[in-house]
């Protein structure tokens, strides 16, 4: 083989090295586009039904699988005086509401 091919063929290498580095980066970069537009989509559906979208937990690790307040290592309050109580009230049934109809069986 001669030098000029060999050279030749080491760019035609290089080339298509960055050919395909390139094809790659914009194929991560569509697939992070369309995640966050989905993202985005599902929030603004949720918003619009009135859903408030609930916080996610990236909490990773070894505390993540225990109780929430174990995994932050934190203490209870000292101060009782925190803690508020309610009054608990009974709600009366109401007799005149007809009890809901079941849907009927196919058979």
């Amino acid at each position: 083989m001669s030098s000029l091919s060999l050279f030749l063929a080491r760019v035609a290498l290089a080339i298509r090295r960055v050919v395909l580095t390139l094809a790659g980066l914009v194929f991560v970069a569509i697939l992070l586009l369309v995640g966050l537009t989905l993202g985005l989509i599902l929030l603004l559906w949720a918003l619009l039904r009135g859903r408030r979208p609930s916080p996610m937990n990236l909490r990773w690790g070894r505390g993540a699988r225990g109780m929430p307040g174990w995994a932050t290592g934190r203490q209870p309050s000292a101060n009782s005086a925190e803690v508020v109580d309610i009054q608990a009230r009974e709600v009366p049934a109401a007799a005149d509401a007809p009890a809901p109809a079941l849907p009927r069986q196919p058979r």
